[in-house]
């Protein structure tokens, strides 16, 4: 969030500010990465002062951000609306079980154990799982009642493994906004 800060102060853009004694730019992750997850397509939100062409802000943003942090395009929203996440795609790396996306797809019903004791059905939440080289794939439902986390798709690919997933590294994909992008 600092890098961006940074960013957003070198460019000179118009950023809102927060008020109160110690003002900070106004700006917002819609789906905040877990720790540990490596993200490949993200979404900032942005709450500007004054409007501003979005090929403007992606061409003075990106002069200001450092080597491996790319902006690859701006859009701009109607005044007050904010973006809603439909679903986020991920991508596991490592040795899964054998057999485990086919049966994790083939299942009606994916219970996990979330940290707080509770048990979730994960299955309505999960769109799409399938393999890919050097692992697997998989899309989950963000709603309004919430979404199952990346870790608990990842336990439920390992039958419930609480060791193995230790042994895999996740990167997010991609975040797939609501409406017209």
């Amino acid at each position: 969030m600092g890098v961006f800060a940074r960013a957003f102060r070198r460019a000179g853009l118009p950023v809102r500010m927060s008020e109160g004694f110690n003002p900070r730019p106004r700006f917002s992750l819609p789906a905040p990465l877990a720790v540990g997850v490596e993200g490949l397509d993200e979404v900032l939100e942005l709450d500007l002062a004054e409007s501003a062409p979005p090929q403007e802000l992606v061409a003075r943003l990106a002069k200001e951000l450092p080597e491996g942090v790319e902006l690859t395009r701006a859009e701009q929203l109607e005044p007050g609306v904010k973006a809603r996440v439909e679903s986020v795609r991920y991508r596991v790396h490592g040795d899964l079980p054998l057999g485990a996306v086919e049966r994790c797809a083939a299942r009606e019903e994916l219970r996990v154990s979330r940290r707080d004791g509770r048990e979730l059905d994960v299955r309505p939440y999960l769109q799409r799982v399938g393999t890919c080289a050097g692992g697997c794939e998989f899309e989950t439902r963000v709603t309004g009642q919430g979404t199952a986390r990346p870790a608990e798709i990842v336990a439920a690919l390992c039958d419930g493994d609480a060791e193995l997933p230790r042994h895999l590294s996740l990167v997010r994909t991609a975040v797939n906004l609501h409406g017209p992008q």
